[in-house]
């Protein structure tokens, strides 16, 4: 079997291994879980256009305006959460939900995005999951390899007029940003 959407493979993990907790037991709370794991699949286009995902930090690179409504409405999600329910987004422990915004933890970061006192301490736990450790050590890696910190570009990357080098992506072939130090 293959199972190849976020979402799809998010309910799929939670059948399969229900006592891993990745989507909350409560089936209200399970519910906004969801919508908001749905929001975050299939919105926030400024965002991911204006924020390339990869460690930076740039925080001197900011933003297009167009991505500050993005910005406000991850904000407002992320503090209606902690608010409600605990330390990461659904409670004590990290589900699916945080798994689809830890990809802009690492955006806001690497773009020094201003963040409140309870989103800041959001990702830094986030951060310090041994799992984002992991993450961000294998994306390390690859950059090295490629020689993005040579300032050499391989023979499937091009630079871009916005000074960032667009590498091709090896598992579909499209090009993706990656900036420069």
């Amino acid at each position: 079997m293959r199972v190849w959407d976020t979402l799809a493979i998010g309910e799929y993990l939670n059948e399969i291994k229900p006592e891993a907790g990745l989507l909350p037991a409560d089936r209200a709370t399970r519910a906004h879980c969801r919508a908001i794991c749905g929001e975050m699949h299939s919105g926030f286009s400024a965002l991911r256009s204006s924020f390339h995902e990869h460690q930076g930090p740039f925080p001197e690179i900011q933003a297009l305006v167009g991505a500050q409504a993005d910005v406000d409405r991850i904000v407002a999600i992320w503090t209606e959460c902690l608010q409600t329910y605990g330390t990461v987004l659904f409670g004590s422990r990290p589900c699916v939900a945080d798994a689809m915004f830890a990809p802009v933890v690492t955006r806001f970061i690497s773009y020094g995005v201003a963040l409140d006192p309870a989103c800041a301490e959001y990702c830094r736990t986030i951060m310090a999951l041994p799992a984002m450790q992991e993450w961000v050590a294998g994306a390390e890696r690859n950059r090295t390899n490629r020689g993005a910190r040579s300032g050499v570009l391989n023979q499937d990357e091009k630079p871009h007029r916005s000074g960032a080098v667009r590498s091709r992506c090896l598992n579909c072939g499209h090009f993706r940003g990656a900036r420069l130090h």
